[in-house]
């Protein structure tokens, strides 16, 4: 008589879909186009905002177009058995303004663009360069108001909100109260402020040539 044998075979049908980490690419300013990369199950298919990228091992890389302000990174892995996940990140690209004003020079110049010439040059108080209103507001995308009667500077950009007092030294950054090295000026009908304090308030970068009497105001937008 044959023998007969009895076994069992067991198959696990896959349907876990592919887990996708995508790398955080830093800070990105002034760029057109940056290298993406991220990690996913070894063998999957990986489309990028529909392109498709080139996975190395579980490791995939490639170059993406993005514009300045938010840009939304959508990566979709297929594995082997058909499973799909998709993963999201938000980048931002951001634009650096360079501000350049000069002591006494009416003509301040944005990203080395020559602005109209101010109403009146800034000057030196107090150790401190001392500019009309506009230079912020034209400059840094701030919008700012002054109130005639209670004599108050109000600086608005973004979620930041500094205001300030004609011939006071107390001002607030978002309701915290700060001391001012020198207090904005009404000179002629004209309230200059104090550059650098309402720049580093709106977390910009201020740097002084003392050769040409320049402060440079740079700002991430």
């Amino acid at each position: 008589k044959g023998e007969f044998v009895k076994g069992s075979v067991s198959i696990t049908l896959d349907t876990v879909p592919p887990n996708i980490f995508i790398d955080d690419p830093g800070e990105l300013v002034d760029v057109t186009e940056f290298n993406l990369s991220g990690r996913t199950e070894p063998e999957s298919t990986v489309l990028v905002n529909g392109v498709p990228f080139t996975l190395t091992h579980d490791i995939f890389r490639g170059t993406m177009k993005v514009s300045q302000g938010k840009n939304t990174i959508t990566v979709t892995a297929t594995d082997r058995a058909g499973n799909q996940s998709t993963a999201t990140k938000e980048i931002y690209v951001y634009h650096k303004i360079v501000i350049k004003i000069t002591i006494d020079n009416p003509v301040v110049t944005v990203d080395d663009v020559p602005q109209p010439p101010l109403e009146a040059a800034p000057f030196m108080w107090q150790g401190r360069t001392m500019v009309p209103v506009r230079v912020i507001a034209e400059g840094l995308g701030a919008t700012v108001t002054y109130d005639a009667v209670a004599k108050t500077v109000t600086a608005v950009l973004g979620t930041d909100t500094i205001v300030m007092k004609v011939d006071d030294k107390n001002a607030t950054i978002n309701g915290r109260s700060v001391l001012l090295d020198a207090p904005p000026l009404n000179r002629s009908g004209r309230v200059f402020i104090p550059v650098r304090f309402v720049s580093e308030a709106f977390k910009a970068e201020v740097t002084w040539d003392q050769a040409t009497r320049t402060v440079t105001v740079m700002y991430k937008k």
